[in-house]
């Protein structure tokens, strides 16, 4: 038999500082650790005794494996600098106080930092994730980048349900470019032309990369295979999206109307 693997004693007040849904993920993952990883049925039973899907229980295995060195813990119990968005310097208003936001890494950021094997590019991502105060989102652009996963011949993961009807499928395609337009083009710029110290927008800065130092020597061999990968998408999306404008524009023509058939 294979032996279980022994569970790392963590200290009760480095736990006790993290936020309560990592105490709670930790202690998961501390019961899946005292089972045999080939044991499956096991592993779905006390998934099932714990509410948890077999993912779930999975990842929480894996953070009490990971992260539960006293570095990792210390930073996972991190306060960060809280994300301030400014007011219009024309409309100050008093902002009614609120119940203060936990600021500390959470189990979204901690669920995909598991997936990190390397043990240096898990730790550095962690650092980054406290101190550049990263969103979940962030984190696993940040993820995808490092370790390579950004390239790929199809999109990957599940496919999304399938629309039933027409009204649907159209439905969805809109919610999904007004998406797309909003982290393109960014809605904080109304009148870039009035506004020179505005922030770029994303075309802005991807522009400004590719024009200047995206042509320095120093640009990665990922960086340019990312850019490519970005490219074919697209132009591929681009294709695809006019196809479906020009059909829209030819319903939106009036009919043209048929001559008038001579009588005989």
């Amino acid at each position: 038999m294979t032996p279980r693997k022994r569970i790392r004693q963590v200290p009760e007040v480095e736990l006790k500082r993290l936020s309560p849904t990592l105490q709670k993920n930790f202690s998961i993952g501390q019961n899946a650790i005292q089972l045999p990883f080939h044991a499956k049925g096991a592993l779905g039973k006390l998934a099932e005794k714990l509410n948890v899907t077999s993912d779930h229980l999975l990842k929480a295995r894996r953070f009490a494996e990971l992260l539960s060195d006293k570095k990792s813990l210390e930073l996972l119990a991190q306060e960060r600098n809280k994300q301030v968005t400014p007011l219009n310097p024309g409309k100050q208003t008093a902002r009614p106080k609120r119940k203060k936001k936990d600021t500390r890494l959470s189990w979204g950021h901690v669920r995909h930092l598991v997936s990190v094997a390397d043990h240096a590019r898990r730790h550095q991502l962690l650092k980054d994730a406290v101190r550049l105060n990263w969103s979940t989102t962030q984190l696993i652009d940040a993820i995808q980048v490092r370790e390579g996963r950004t390239v790929r011949p199809v999109a990957g993961g599940r496919p999304p349900n399938r629309p039933q009807t027409i009204e649907e499928e159209m439905l969805r395609l809109q919610r999904l470019s007004e998406k797309w337009s909003a982290l393109y083009q960014s809605r904080l710029i109304e009148k870039p032309s009035q506004e020179p110290n505005a922030p770029l927008t994303l075309k802005d800065r991807i522009t400004e990369f590719l024009q200047g130092d995206g042509h320095s020597a120093s640009v990665s061999r990922d960086l340019k295979s990312q850019i490519d990968g970005l490219q074919h998408a697209l132009t591929r999306q681009a294709d695809e999206i006019g196809e479906i404008a020009t059909a829209i524009r030819a319903w939106q023509a009036p009919p043209l109307k048929q001559p008038r058939s001579k009588r005989k």
